[in-house]
């Protein structure tokens, strides 16, 4: 049976062509050899865990794969604010530039 080398569905023999993406499809996917999540590097630090949230919407929305570090034990209300540990948001260091571009736009 064929498979979608972009969206990785099978399907029944003598369709030819993905009916989502438009690829020709394959006898075999290639081996998955998935992302290196060791290759992560921060695009930025935030005091306020709700702008992170804001950010990896924007690159969700993008399609860039990021994802959240937080390394504060606890969240109280009475810490004082330079004892937080910022947020940070990664991201795959070959997304890197096009995810600080989105951030960095107004739109």
């Amino acid at each position: 049976m064929p498979f979608c080398p972009e969206c990785k569905y099978e399907y029944v023999s003598g369709i030819a062509t993905c009916p989502d993406c438009g690829r020709k499809l394959v006898a075999k996917l290639p081996e998955d050899r998935g992302r290196n999540e060791v290759d992560m590097v921060c695009i930025g630090e935030f005091t306020v865990a709700l702008d992170a949230d804001m950010a990896k919407i924007r690159l969700d929305l993008a399609s860039i794969e990021s994802f959240i570090f937080n390394n504060t034990p606890v969240r109280a209300q009475n810490i004082p604010a330079n004892l937080w540990v910022p947020v940070r948001l990664l991201v795959h260091r070959e997304d890197a530039e096009r995810a600080l571009e989105i951030l960095a736009s107004k739109d």
